[in-house]
Formats: C-alpha cells, sequence, structure tokens
C-alpha cells in the first residue's frame, strides 16, 4: 500500500490497524496537505453490515462540527471498491499510548475528560451514541486539543440500529452495564464510559478488570469499583465525585447529560486554577539584611531597580503609545549602568580598608563614587530619559520637526479619506501586487485616524469616469478619484524583489500627487511578506497621526486574516469581484480561500454575506455566518464587531444586540458605512425611519451606492415625505445611471395613487433596464401584484406562477413555497370556498422539503394564518406550537409577524380579550404602519371595535410599505375596502362610504368575471347612497 495512490490521495505510512480498519498517512496531492486514509480491511469488503457500519461511521462524524471530533472530509471507493474514509491528519498521540505511561497529571486528565464531554455533548445533541469510547479512540494532540475518534459504532438518533438481535458493540472495559447485557442504550452509556475514561487516567487502571471477556463483563454488571483515592491519594473529593456519578450502574442514577460535565469540570478546574494561585502568591517571609553592603547586596538591589526600569519603561510604551525607541534605550541604559555600580562598589570596598591619610590623597572618581552614588545616578539617567521622551511626544502632538505627524503638522485632518492604490507588482509572482493591496486594505481600516473610501463609492467613480468597475487603481487613476470623491491622500506602493526576498515600499501622497510620507520594509521570504506589510503599515499610521496605543493593540496581521499568502490572494479576487458584482466568482474565490486556510475567519463572513447576496438558500448563509462567529477572535476589532452583529441579526435575529454592537462599532468608526447601513436597517425595522434617514445620509457622504441610497428612499417613503422621495429618485438615476432600481420604486408609488397604468408601465421598464434574474422576477411579481390588485385572479395566477417556476429553476426552493402560500393567501377572500383553499394548503405543505429546511425559515405562521382565516383554528393553533417548541427563543422574541397571527389565531378561537393587547403590542414593536392590517381590522370587527377597525383598514389601502412602495397581499386591497365603506356606513359616514365604494369600483372595473357581480353591487350601494344623501335636505326640512 505504501507509496499507491487513491484518487488524489498517496499513501506515505500505516498509522495502525483495528478491527473495523487500517488508517494510512497519505498525501493530498491536490490541496497539499496530510490527511488520514481509513480503509475497511480486504476481508470485510464483502460484509454487507460491515460496509454499512464503515459508511455509518463516515456519516455520523461527518454531521457533526465540534473542535473535539474527528473531521471527515469525504467517504469514496477505490478502483478495486475497497471503501475509504478521509478525515484530518492529526499529530499526537492516542490516549491508550498516554496510559501505557502510567496515571496522568490530574490536571492533564481533568483537561482531556473535559473536552471528551465537549465532543459527547455535541454529539449528543445531534443525536448521535457512540458506543465505543475508549483510549484507543481518543486523539490528543501535540497541542493538547482532545479528538474524539471512529463513530463505527455509534448510533444516529433513532434510525434502526446494525446489530444482530442480543448481540453486544464495545470494547469489554468500558462498555456500560445495559452494553454488557445487551440492552437499549443511549447517550447515558457514553458518559459511564467517559467514567471509565477519567478513572483510569487518574488511577493508571481500568475499574474494571478480569482474564477474559465475560469475566469483565461479570465485574462491570455485579461487583462495585474500588475507589479512586486507592489507587491515587491526592485526587480531590470533587473530581472523584464525578467519576462516582458516571459509574453509577443504573443509567437513571447516572449523570444523564454530558454539559452537566463540561459545566462541572470547568467549573472545577477554574476553582483549582484560583485555589492554585493563591498558594503560590503568598508573600514569602523576608530574608535577614546583612550589616554593611557587599557584592550579593549590591547586585540584587541592582537587579531589582534594573526590573524595575524596564518594567516600567516597557509598560509606559504599551500603555501611554511611547515610541518604539524607549525600552532599548532603557535597557541600553540599564547595561551601561550596571559596570559603573560594579565599580562604584569596587571603589567603596577599597576606601573602606584604606587609612584616613590614604582616603584624602584620593582625587577624581577614586574619592567620591561610591554605590550610593552609582544608583542616584541611575535614577538621573532614568529621570532624563523620562524628559526626553516627553519633549518628544510634546514635539509629536504639536507638529514640530522630526517628530511631526502628517495630521498633527497639518498635512491632513483627523476626518480625510484615504484611498488605496493598487501596489504596483515588480515581481514574477503573478497577483502577488494584488494580495499585498488587500492586506494593506485590511490593516489600515484597522486604524482610528486612516477613514479608507468605500469600495462601492470607488467603483461608482470608476462608473463616472467611463471606466471598467474592476478597473486597476493606478496611482493617478486613485488620484483623480480621491479629487471627484473629495479625499484628501491616496495610498500606493511597490513590492519588488531583493534576492529570495521582497521589498516593500509604501508611500502617502496628497490628492495632488505630493508625497508626504515614503517608507520601505524588507521580507526574507512569502512567509514574511505578511509580516512585513503589518510593519509597514504600522509605520505608516503612526506617521500619519494614529496613537501607538490603538496601533500596537491590533493583532499580527496574519493572525487576523490568514497566515496563507495564496489564502490571502483568493480572499483578494474574491473582494475584487464582489465589488464588481460578480458574485458567484466572488463566492467561489472565498469558499476556496476556506479551502486552503479553514480557519480564515473573515472569508466565512464575507461568504456569508455573498450568500445572502446571491439569494441562496439560507442554509449556506447561517452556516457560514455561525462558523465566522465561532472563529471571531481572528478578527480585527471592526471585521469581529461586523460578524458579531450579523451574527445577531442573522442567525439569533436579536435586533437589540445587533443594534448595540453597530452603535458601539460606529463610536470607534463613525464613517464605517456597512455599519451606517446596517444600523439603519434596524432603525427602519423598529419604526424609526428620521434616525434611519440620518444615517444613511452619513454614509452616502461617505460613499456612493446603490444600497445606501435605495435604503434611504424606503426609509423616506415609509414617512411619506414624498418630495424628498423624488428628489432621490431623481439622484439615484444620476448616480447610478440605468439601474432598474428607479422604475421598481416608481411602480410602487404609482399603485399607492392607483394609477395602474403608469404602475404597469414602470414595471415593464424594470425589465427593460436590466436582464438579471432578480429584476426580471421583479418586474413579473410586480404586474403579478398589480393583476390582484385590480381584481384580475386569473392574470394574477399565471404571474405568480411564473415567478415561482423562476424561483425554482434558480434552486430556491424556499422562495417557490412562499410564492405558493402568498398565492393561496390571494384567494381567500376571492375566488377558492374554504374547502378548495384547504386541499390546496395541504397540497402545499406535502409538495417541498420544507421540513428538512432551516428552522427559522419554516413557514408555520404563514400556514397558520391561512388555516385560522379558514376556520381551522385547530390546525392553525398545532402550527402556531410547533413554531414555538422548534424555533429557537431567541429569534421568536422579534419576530412580530409570528406574534400577530398568533394573536389572529386566538382571536379566531375565541380569546379576544388576549388577543387584542397581544395584537397590538406586537403591531408597535414591529415598525410597519401597514403589516398584517387586514387581520387586525376582522378581529376589531369581531370584537366590536369599529373604529380601531377603520383606522386597521384605513392603514392597509393607504399606507407605505417598504422596498419602493409596493404593498404586499394586494388582492385584499378589494375585499378591505368593502368592509371599510360597511363601517363607514354604520357610522354614518355616508361621503366616505361612497368614496371608498368609488375606489373599489374604479380599481375592479376590469375584475375577472366571476368578481363582477362584487362590483356591480357596489355600484348599486353607491347608487342607493346618493339617494339616500339626496333626500337629507328633505327629511331634515
Amino acid at each position: 500500500m505504501i507509496g499507491s495512490t487513491f484518487g488524489q490521495y498517496r499513501i506515505l505510512e500505516q498509522l495502525g490497524q483495528g478491527g473495523m480498519g487500517i488508517v494510512y498517512r497519505a498525501h493530498d496531492e491536490k490541496l497539499d496537505r496530510s490527511v488520514a486514509l481509513k480503509f475497511l480491511p480486504q476481508h470485510l469488503q464483502s460484509d454487507a453490515t460491515s460496509k454499512q457500519r464503515f459508511i455509518q461511521e463516515a456519516r455520523a462524524a461527518s454531521a457533526l462540527d465540534d473542535p473535539h471530533i474527528c473531521t471527515i472530509h469525504d467517504i469514496a471507493e477505490a478502483e478495486d471498491g475497497r471503501l475509504y474514509i478521509v478525515m484530518t491528519f492529526y499529530d499526537g498521540q492516542t490516549l491508550k499510548y498516554l496510559l501505557e505511561q502510567g496515571p496522568l497529571p490530574i490536571d492533564q486528565a481533568n483537561s482531556i475528560a473535559h473536552q471528551v464531554a465537549q465532543g459527547l455533548k455535541t454529539a449528543h445533541d445531534h443525536g448521535i451514541v457512540h458506543r465505543d469510547i475508549k483510549p484507543a479512540n481518543i486523539m490528543v494532540t501535540r497541542t493538547g486539543l482532545v479528538k474524539i475518534l471512529d463513530f463505527g459504532l455509534a448510533k444516529l438518533g433513532e434510525a434502526s440500529d446494525i446489530t444482530k438481535a442480543g448481540s453486544t458493540l464495545g470494547t469489554a472495559s468500558y462498555m456500560s452495564p445495559e452494553q454488557a447485557r445487551g440492552g437499549d442504550v443511549d447517550r447515558r452509556t457514553d458518559l459511564w464510559s467517559l467514567g471509565v475514561l477519567y478513572y483510569e487516567m487518574l488511577t493508571g487502571s481500568p475499574p474494571f478488570s478480569g482474564g477474559y471477556e465475560a469475566a469483565i463483563m461479570y465485574s462491570i454488571l455485579n461487583e462495585d469499583v474500588q475507589p479512586v483515592s486507592t489507587g491515587r491519594a491526592n485526587v480531590p473529593a470533587e473530581f472523584i465525585d464525578i467519576v462516582d456519578r458516571c459509574l453509577a450502574k443504573e443509567p437513571d442514577d447516572r449523570i444523564s447529560d454530558a454539559s452537566k460535565i463540561v459545566v462541572a469540570l470547568r467549573d472545577l478546574v477554574s476553582h483549582e486554577v484560583s485555589a492554585t494561585t493563591s498558594a503560590v502568591s503568598g508573600v514569602r517571609p523576608a530574608g535577614t539584611t546583612p550589616v554593611g553592603p557587599d557584592m550579593t547586596s549590591t547586585v540584587g538591589k541592582f537587579a531589582i531597580l534594573a526590573a524595575l526600569i524596564l518594567g516600567v519603561s516597557y509598560a509606559a510604551m504599551i500603555m501611554l503609545g511611547l515610541p518604539g525607541w524607549v525600552f532599548p534605550l532603557a535597557v541600553v541604559a540599564v547595561l551601561a549602568g550596571f559596570p559603573v555600580v560594579l565599580y562604584g562598589f569596587r571603589l567603596e570596598k577599597a576606601r573602606s580598608e584604606m587609612l584616613s591619610g590614604e582616603r584624602r590623597s584620593l582625587t577624581g572618581l577614586a574619592s567620591w563614587l561610591d554605590t550610593r552614588k552609582a544608583f542616584q545616578g541611575g535614577f538621573v539617567a532614568s529621570a532624563t530619559l523620562v524628559v526626553a521622551v516627553l519633549a518628544a511626544m510634546g514635539l509629536r502632538a504639536a507638529g514640530i520637526g522630526p517628530f511631526a505627524t502628517l495630521i498633527t503638522s497639518g498635512a491632513l485632518d483627523r476626518e480625510d479619506m484615504f484611498i488605496v492604490a493598487d501596489f504596483n507588482n515588480r515581481t514574477a509572482v503573478e497577483g502577488l501586487g494584488d494580495t499585498v493591496t488587500e492586506a494593506f486594505r485590511i490593516d489600515l481600516s484597522r486604524s482610528e485616524v486612516v477613514n479608507l473610501l468605500d469600495r462601492s463609492a470607488v467603483q461608482a467613480t470608476l462608473e463616472q469616469m467611463q471606466l471598467a468597475s474592476d478597473t486597476a487603481l493606478s496611482e493617478s487613476i486613485a488620484s483623480e478619484i480621491a479629487i471627484r470623491r473629495g479625499a484628501a491622500a491616496v495610498v500606493s506602493g511597490d513590492i519588488q524583489p531583493a534576492g529570495a526576498g521582497f521589498v516593500l515600499t509604501a508611500r502617502v501622497s496628497s490628492a495632488d500627487g505630493n508625497e508626504l510620507v515614503a517608507l520601505r520594509e524588507n521580507a526574507a521570504d512569502d512567509a514574511s511578506i505578511l509580516s512585513a506589510i503589518d510593519k509597514l503599515s504600522g509605520r505608516l499610521r503612526e506617521d500619519i497621526g494614529e496613537s501607538l496605543v490603538s496601533i500596537r493593540a491590533n493583532e499580527p496581521l496574519e493572525d487576523v486574516t490568514t497566515a496563507s499568502l495564496e489564502a490571502l490572494r483568493e480572499y483578494s479576487q474574491g473582494e475584487s469581484d464582489a465589488s464588481a458584482a460578480r458574485i458567484r466568482a466572488a463566492i467561489q474565490h472565498m469558499q476556496r480561500a476556506i479551502e486552503l486556510d479553514t480557519t480564515f475567519a473573515m472569508a466565512y463572513r464575507k461568504l456569508a454575506v455573498l450568500h445572502g447576496n446571491a439569494g441562496d438558500p439560507l442554509s449556506l448563509q447561517l452556516s457560514a455566518s455561525e462558523k465566522a462567529f465561532t472563529l471571531r477572535q481572528n478578527l480585527p476589532v471592526r471585521e469581529r464587531l461586523l460578524t458579531e452583529a450579523y451574527y445577531y441579526s442573522t442567525v439569533l435575529g436579536d435586533d437589540e444586540q445587533e443594534r448595540v454592537v453597530y452603535e458601539t462599532l460606529l463610536d470607534r468608526y463613525p464613517n464605517d458605512v456597512t455599519a451606517l447601513n446596517n444600523l439603519a436597517i434596524v432603525y427602519n425595522q423598529r419604526g424609526r425611519h428620521a434616525d434611519a434617514v440620518g444615517l444613511l445620509r452619513r454614509a452616502l457622504r461617505a460613499a456612493e451606492g446603490f444600497t445606501f441610497r435605495s435604503n434611504l428612499i424606503e426609509n423616506l417613503v415609509a414617512e411619506e415625505r414624498w418630495a424628498e422621495v423624488e428628489e432621490e429618485l431623481v439622484a439615484f438615476d444620476v448616480a447610478l445611471p440605468g439601474n432598474a432600481y428607479v422604475p421598481a420604486s416608481r411602480v410602487g408609488i404609482a399603485y399607492l395613487n392607483d394609477d395602474f397604468e403608469a404602475a404597469t408601465a414602470w414595471a415593464d421598464s424594470v425589465a427593460a433596464r436590466s436582464g438579471a434574474d432578480f429584476w426580471q422576477r421583479r418586474s413579473v411579481g410586480a404586474k403579478a401584484a398589480l393583476s390582484a390588485g385590480q381584481g384580475r385572479m386569473t392574470d394574477y395566477q399565471r404571474l405568480s406562477a411564473s415567478v415561482r417556476e423562476r424561483r425554482l429553476a434558480a434552486g430556491d426552493t424556499v422562495g417557490a413555497m412562499f410564492e405558493e402560500l402568498r398565492q393561496l393567501s390571494a384567494v381567500l377572500e376571492l375566488t377558492a370556498s374554504d374547502t378548495e383553499i384547504r386541499a390546496e394548503l395541504d397540497r402545499i405543505v406535502a409538495a417541498y422539503p420544507w421540513e428538512s429546511w432551516p428552522a427559522q425559515v419554516r413557514p408555520y405562521p404563514f400556514v397558520a394564518g391561512i388555516s385560522a382565516w379558514i376556520g381551522d383554528v385547530d390546525v392553525a393553533r398545532d402550527w402556531i406550537t410547533r413554531y414555538r417548541t422548534e424555533i429557537p427563543a431567541a429569534l421568536q422574541r422579534n419576530d412580530q409577524a409570528a406574534n400577530i397571527i398568533d394573536a389572529f389565531v386566538m382571536a379566531r378561537e375565541g380569546d379576544l380579550e388576549t388577543a387584542i393587547p397581544k395584537m397590538e403590542s406586537a403591531y408597535r414593536d414591529a415598525g410597519c404602519r401597514r403589516c398584517f392590517q387586514d387581520l387586525m381590522g376582522t378581529v376589531y370587527m369581531a370584537a366590536g371595535q369599529n373604529e380601531k377597525a377603520a383606522a386597521a383598514f384605513e392603514r392597509f389601502t393607504s399606507a407605505p410599505e417598504m422596498w419602493g412602495g409596493l404593498i404586499s397581499n394586494p388582492a385584499m386591497v378589494g375585499p378591505v375596502l368593502e368592509w371599510r365603506a360597511q363601517l363607514y356606513e354604520q357610522r354614518g359616514e355616508t361621503d366616505q362610504a361612497i368614496e371608498t365604494l368609488a375606489r373599489f369600483v374604479k380599481r375592479w372595473e376590469s375584475a375577472d368575471p366571476e368578481l363582477q357581480p362584487r362590483v356591480q353591487a357596489a355600484k348599486k350601494r353607491i347608487e342607493a347612497l346618493l339617494v339616500e344623501k339626496a333626500r337629507e335636505p328633505a327629511a331634515t326640512g
């Protein structure tokens, strides 16, 4: 086997062999990494049960994402039919090997038990029971990280077990009693095995032994375990208690959940650390001081003084942002002072042995230098150093001489914007210039004084210059963009070869081309480039005017990005593609960056955003966001905060935490356009539209962009500031000519004015302006909504079906299902009977694999609302119960749509007293004036609260919504207008009733034939009301 190749893997050496597999170390030729290959032994290839267990091992482990569980990359079949699993190669030893050396140190045993418990918790949370926890299946890497291996005997949830009746699986010494009996097992079996492991790590021997398997199993079933203290006397009682509770023979008496072990060990280990720290930090009794100075005393005093000077110098340099030369200068001073002190001691010692006459005859240093004066000289030198440092800092702050920065000298202002030009690549390494440029962008983005012009603003300016959006930014082009955008400075540079290494140069120039500062840094080889960039960027930031405290607070660049230059190159290309709206290409580059460095947190965050922008299945977005959040400590502060906010928004739905994080970010980086835009979205969702408008105008001052302009317009629409909406639509067309958003917005505005002819023309303009699938679908969807709003349900069904087919073609099954549910909800009060709606709802629910979707996107509330509308309140309540049970509480907290529908179901159940306050509270928190007002109006009518019902119906038929003002569920506007008219009649408001009915008739004048009777009825009612109104003067005369 050694030297053989299987697919992209070349076998290097055999690592181990067991009954169910042979493991080799191999080299992945494609990704240039070491992996482990586990082969099913040849004699088991024809055994269907063995093959199924082998496949089950891969399936079980690959379903788990935990740092303490082995990572499965693939399962494949060789040309000769042999199955093999590809997994991560871990450099370390199995726990079995470690235990062969004897019992482990208590802290190491605790750490291993804690990590195994963490891995088991993840497995158990996914319904997987390992069933073969033993030392040979626990790997301990060289760094102390523990990995659980070999899920070949794992039990997957409630799936049928791969055993024969009455048979037992596992290794005898580590079997639980129920395993030994061949009975049913659950997660508590794994906790028994963990207890056995823990016992063996502490004592050096397993708790149950025997000469053969049957004897061991008898011992497990019938004999009490020897106390841990018998094998080791110094084990704390708290740890023994965990072992004893894991080894309870009855499962019901055992610790029931791995999470309890995780918490207990974490707390106990923390307590042990604290206790140990307290024990060793006590004050040692001082020794006696010898009479008179001697060499030992003098050297000791000097050592204390030197440590004090160096410690204070270093701390001051870091905490106060003193220049980097302060500590080296202090070291030089200490080294220079030591021989002076020794010389003073020698002179003092020699004088003490002289006669007084001899001492009087001494001159120069020999007459007066002693130990005390040497130490005094050290204090004077330290004071001089302090004065020099303070003088340098004062000159820096005043902008005087060589200590001045670009900001303190007045060459630049703290609020000035910078553009990073593409670094010139003078090497033979393709793409290296782009990579260096991206690394500089990332590092400069961490600065508190360097405000980078957003990529979207650069891209928009290039288009205004009639250049492609991905045009390389030479210094001249960057300078022109700076002048157009009002930026003050351009950062540029070069990378060129220097022997086996490289020389990096960075410059800051004013927008008109005046060079303000130029620096250079050497990189010994490829691996040193990121470190050189980090140093060069730090020096550049210091010369611009950033405090050294801020610069030094930043982690090394490779720690907050990636140590892989190739991964950074892929990330750089992905950023470039994303800026040019090549979303799919950008996604591919980010995925390759992650393949090259699986801890590249920045790439995970960007990938999550790109999946969202691309409209990909939400599961992809959530997975990438969760991974980025897990790795967020590997990110710069700004990126870390953005990652946290994105996670709170996308994964948890916690808009309060999201708001806090964005406001924190803006306190530190007030011009961060991403935070400005996303905080505006949070404000918008809370109905704080005026605040959102202010943030978006700030964002547009810093950068041009579609997102900022569209979000600004939508918040102005929500406030009905129509003059400003018109101004911004015109400005949008000027800034981003030909963009389909403008006609899409005008569709909604025309719709609000019941101008269906203009709205239809604008919908056609959307399709004419952009061939992108999103805008084509948007155009068709708009015309579908317009048809529904006019009662042309046949056209609506056809157009809506077209939108659904487009979504399915794009792989968006979630969107397709919601499109069908919207289509069904449109006919609730129009063309379908309750029986027909019920049957169609059942068909839709059965047609989509929605139970495999993330719980957050399952349409429980939507289905519940439709069910309640047609009177199936028990069914509706079941859907709401499933929502409350399966959706995390954190996500439910801000899901006001679900809360309103829940209240609607309550109302249909007859509990109006509870339903109405709940519905009103959710509506206030939703931040949307029109949302669900049709439902709320019907509830108010059922409660006899007609004033509130009329107000709700008025909002539903008149208030604008976001996204260009297009109103959702337009088919319900007709019925709601009818209900409004009835309420006006009941209140004696004849004019309002006539006006509302007239609006209904005008909207539905071209409605489908089956709806025309309602139109005719409305016309007759108008005539009757006009007659009644004409009689009113005579009746009162």
